[in-house]
């Protein structure tokens, strides 16, 4: 997707967020985004299954966060993306590939981490609270200061990840 389209496609989405005449959801299924700046944008519910996010920014901070919540992400390609302070609260993520991922200081309570590729991911301080973790490979990932309240990790592989409360 070029630059144009990627900032009509958020538009158009951000009039739907808000109910407005000419207001369409963000069907991104399978788009090219790898490298895209999406760092601070709305995105909540959007279908973003299968895309190709591969370092992209979708980062975000305080009042500026990136907002991905209740957004499907399943089976998306997000290696080395950059999700620090992102809102990911109620995404599905169910079979992303996150490895190598900044998800540092993000919000993911409830969100569907299910089968989730986490490998070297950088969870640090995220809230992870009733998030979904079941058979997630967690192995080499930065657990330290994450919040981990009714979040379920049977099945998970924990294997060299880095859980230090401090």
């Amino acid at each position: 997707m070029t630059k144009e389209q990627i900032k009509e496609t958020l538009e158009l989405h951000l009039k739907w967020l808000r109910n407005e005449e000419g207001g369409n959801r963000a069907d991104l299924r399978g788009a090219d985004l790898r490298g895209a700046d999406l760092s601070g944008a709305y995105l909540s519910g959007a279908d973003l299954s299968g895309a190709y996010l591969n370092r992209a920014d979708l980062s975000g901070a305080y009042l500026n966060r990136a907002d991905l919540s209740g957004a499907d992400l399943s089976g998306a390609y997000l290696n080395r993306a950059d999700l620090s302070g992102a809102d990911l609260s109620g995404a599905y993520l169910n079979r992303a590939d996150l490895r190598g991922a900044d998800l540092s200081g993000a919000y993911l309570s409830g969100a569907d981490l299910s089968g989730a590729y986490l490998n070297r991911a950088d969870l640090r301080g995220a809230d992870l609270s009733g998030a979904y973790l079941n058979r997630a490979d967690l192995s080499g990932a930065y657990l330290n200061r994450a919040y981990l309240s009714r979040a379920d990790l049977r099945g998970a592989y924990l294997n060299r990840a880095d859980l230090r409360v401090a």
